[in-house]
């Protein structure tokens, strides 16, 4: 996997970061805490600047990511299925496998937790290719469908010590995420039509599980 660019910490990013540090200080254990969101809201990067963030200023606390999207149906499995145009939605993963990854993360443990990752390039998982290591106190899950009031994502939520759920307009959404698929290549055209059929879907879907959140976040502001 190429090295990335850290993405930018915004003042959101450092409030939490420093909340969940609070917290963990105040706790035993690892905590595990989700930030959830409709496609396209920014999830992925929040969740990453919050782990580089508290990673800088207490690297004792190891804190990890594990983004949900490593739980995707590998695409032969999706096209078995007969998914593979469905691709993103909450039947397309495999919440029975992030539940158990949670389970090893919130017990003691000598050795790493391995988790998948999803490579963007390949369009597939790659198992084992992040972990979780055993000195880890904050554990940031991020994903649409980690509120979803639904068997089996219920068994996901039950795990979560915390769950935020990160509301962003569908227009801004939408934008973003037509522009993700014509940089990997997609025609413009054919990129709005499947945003506006699939991901429109799912943005809406992700919004209803919001309710199952301890905490709204909006840029620059949030409810409780």
């Amino acid at each position: 996997m190429t090295e990335q660019t850290p993405p930018p910490v915004s003042d959101l990013a450092r409030a939490l970061a420093a909340q969940l540090v609070q917290e963990a200080d105040a706790s035993a254990g690892t905590r595990v805490v989700g930030i959830a969101g409709g496609p396209g809201s920014g999830k992925s990067t929040l969740a990453a600047a919050v782990v580089t963030t508290i990673r800088d200023r207490r690297p004792e606390l190891a804190p990890a990511l594990v983004p949900m999207d490593g739980f995707h149906l590998s695409q032969a499995e999706l096209e078995r299925r007969h998914l593979a145009d469905r691709k993103g939605a909450p039947e397309t993963f495999a919440p029975e496998a992030l539940a158990a990854v949670l389970d090893e993360v919130h017990a003691p443990r000598s050795v790493p937790v391995p988790v998948p990752d999803y490579d963007r390039l390949l369009h597939e998982p790659v198992h084992g290719r992040l972990a979780v290591p055993p000195e880890t106190r904050i554990v940031v899950v991020e994903g649409n469908w980690l509120g979803l009031d639904a068997s089996p994502w219920l068994r996901v939520r039950e795990r979560l010590d915390l769950l935020l759920f990160l509301d962003v307009p569908w227009e801004v959404c939408r934008e973003r995420l037509i522009e993700r698929r014509v940089a990997t290549g997609r025609v413009r055209a054919a990129a709005q039509a499947w945003v506006d059929a699939v991901d429109a879907e799912n943005y809406w879907l992700a919004h209803d599980s919001s309710r199952r959140a301890d905490r709204v976040l909006t840029p620059g502001n949030d409810r409780r």
